[in-house]
């Protein structure tokens, strides 16, 4: 008895959800098709100009100022991964 109400409450979907996904999957798709559109519009409105119009700015996000000062010979680290591996250069890089 107990294994005939697990089928009955297994995983499958009924045949209402199973619509419900399908529903919302197009909508998905509908969207989506839709947001190719309106890039392409976008594209097509900046041209080669580069200015984005104003209406497509979002003057809500407030983004961090990042300042990289080259006069400084800004580098990025190399790790050199032998010397991890290097039982005489780990602990060193451990210390």
């Amino acid at each position: 008895m107990g294994s005939d109400r697990s089928k009955e409450s297994g995983s499958q979907p009924s045949s209402t959800s199973g619509k419900m996904a399908s529903s919302i999957f197009d909508k998905l798709q509908v969207e989506f098709i839709d947001q190719d559109e309106g890039v392409q519009v976008v594209a097509d409105t900046i041209g080669s100009s580069g200015e984005v119009p104003e209406r497509y700015v979002r003057h809500e996000i407030e983004a961090n100022i990042v300042i990289i000062d080259n006069a400084n010979g800004y580098s990025l680290p190399v790790i050199d991964m032998s010397r991890l591996i290097n039982p005489d250069f780990s602990d060193f890089l451990l210390a």
